[in-house]
């Protein structure tokens, strides 16, 4: 007998409440601006159609290790509002990140940097973190390990953690 895990558990219970039909095909794809390889495809039907809870993208430059990882976000924001995402990158790529769920999948993100954390902060009231507003967070790597903004992140829960460039979370 294999368990169920309290997470899925609910998912299959809010689709079966709302009507919902599930759907073994993905809407994404076809959606995107871009030219899918049939392999860029595995890791958002095993996320979102097998139900596989974690993924390691690990190919060589060029292959489409972006694409793949925007993919599965796309996905599980168009099958669920309710998804949240949290991008980590290294600070340079954090722009380009944006514009490719933009331009390509439609996608609008909350680039957060120093700047964004403190208006966020006026502008909320003291009791929201302004980390649980949006549901498509992109942040440098480095600016998340900065104790005062870890602070704001370790008690979230996140449906989707990307680490682009992983091998600089370790520093």
């Amino acid at each position: 007998m294999t368990g169920v895990t309290r997470r899925a558990w609910m998912v299959a219970l809010l689709d079966a409440l709302s009507g919902e039909q599930r759907c073994d095909l993905l809407s994404a794809p076809a959606a995107a601006a871009i030219d899918i390889l049939p392999y860029q495809l595995e890791p958002a039907v095993a996320m979102t159609i097998r139900g596989v809870p974690r993924v390691l993208l690990a190919d060589a430059v060029g292959l489409g290790k972006t694409i793949q990882a925007a993919l599965v976000i796309a996905e599980l924001l168009a099958r669920r509002a309710s998804q949240r995402a949290l991008v980590l990158t290294p600070s340079g790529l954090r722009d380009q990140w944006a514009g490719e769920l933009r331009d390509r999948f439609g996608l609008e993100a909350i680039v957060a940097d120093a700047a964004w954390l403190r208006a966020a902060r006026s502008n909320l009231p003291a009791s929201v973190n302004p980390w649980s507003v949006g549901n498509l967070i992109i942040a440098s790597i480095d600016f998340v390990k900065r104790p005062d903004v870890f602070r704001g992140l370790e008690h979230l829960s996140w449906d989707i953690v990307v680490i682009d460039e992983a091998h600089a979370a370790s520093t």
